[in-house]
């Protein structure tokens, strides 16, 4: 997971370099917690990190990131290298514990 948050850092670094980020609420959700997009310039970030591997498209409350994880997925980007459990799933499992 290190290595997943030094790619980060660096997508957030090579993107946002000598450039504003601008964030537009969107929704809040349940917890009362705000729900954004982020740009810098057009560029959304959230886009940027799904293709590049370091997140995944959170189908339950969108599909708009699922093409951008389908090219992760094909290039084997990111968390796409080798396997994993995905978040939902991950906390379903904790449920049951």
């Amino acid at each position: 997971w290190v290595q997943i948050f030094n790619q980060l850092r660096q997508l957030g670094t090579k993107f946002s370099a000598g450039s504003a980020i601008k964030c537009e609420r969107k929704d809040i959700d349940r917890y009362g917690r705000e729900v954004a997009r982020c740009f810098v310039g057009d560029l959304d970030l959230s886009a940027a990190m799904v293709r590049a591997g370091l997140a995944v498209a959170y189908r339950r409350f969108s599909l708009e990131y699922v093409p951008d994880e389908k090219v992760a997925k094909t290039h084997k980007v990111g968390v796409w290298k080798g396997t994993f459990t995905l978040p939902w799933d991950w906390r379903s499992r904790q449920k049951g514990r």
